[in-house]
């Protein structure tokens, strides 16, 4: 797989006043912005080229991108001109005419991970695969398993019924990234506000197979909140770094 996807266009207001004056992908952890930590996971894994999906502050994502160097890697931006209005649904769906019919991997733009969970989703089979963890983390989506399928990825889902929290992390074959955007297109009217797994959730309703890749126990953390920024930078980091 050589193309990834960065969804990094809300205005992610729940980090205010952090994210006042600076997008939430471009808040440091480590002493380096979550960004430039995905790009080079991404980098080392093998990707050629990555998407990042803009909105908020747009102007400093691209500004970042022009002045960091990643040598084995091209970068790309798309902008999502209603990203005040719409969530990451419409930050995917306006990624069809590059993506549609390639396989590609996209990924949260709040996200801190090891590097050792994007091995384990890009090993795994399946033309669309969530990446999981088998924890039930709160406020976060969660899933329903049956076997090595996905039955449910929702924040709907009970706790008492939910196998573990899906990522933001999933990857698509050729095949899946078609019928992806079929979906996103059938449901863009109601779901612009939606967020993407809502298309996954019309594919699974339509007996399309979703697997998943487990995080095998590896540290990660989306970050939300200042007090998720905070645990990123004192706990999970270093559980990364020293897991390396």
């Amino acid at each position: 797989m050589e193309h990834a996807v960065i969804l990094a266009a809300g205005t992610s207001s729940r980090l205010y006043p952090l994210t006042h004056h600076l997008p939430k992908c471009l808040l440091p952890v480590g002493g380096f912005p979550l960004l430039e930590h995905q790009l080079i996971v991404l980098q080392e894994s093998g990707f050629r080229s990555a998407t990042v999906v803009v909105g908020y502050h747009r102007d400093k994502i691209e500004r970042f991108l022009r002045t960091r160097m990643f040598p084995r890697i091209r970068t790309h931006t798309i902008l999502n001109r209603e990203f005040d209005r719409t969530n990451n649904f419409y930050s995917l769906f306006v990624c069809r005419e590059r993506l549609e019919g390639r396989p590609f991997l996209v990924t949260h733009a709040d996200l801190l991970f090891h590097p050792g969970i994007l091995e384990r989703t890009l090993r795994a089979r399946g033309h669309i695969c969530l990446t999981i963890d088998k924890e039930i983390v709160e406020e976060t989506m969660k899933v329903r398993l049956r076997g090595r399928r996905v039955e449910a990825v929702s924040k709907a889902v009970p706790p008492q019924e939910a196998h573990g929290t899906f990522l933001g992390m999933a990857t698509f074959s050729a095949e899946g990234s078609e019928l992806l955007f079929r979906a996103l297109e059938k449901l863009l009217p109601v779901a612009r506000r939606s967020y993407f797994t809502a298309a996954l959730e019309a594919l699974i309703q339509q007996a399309e197979e979703v697997s998943y890749a487990t995080t095998g126990g590896l540290p990660w953390i989306e970050i939300d909140y200042p007090e998720e920024l905070k645990k990123a930078e004192e706990e999970v980091f270093p559980q990364i770094l020293r897991s390396l």
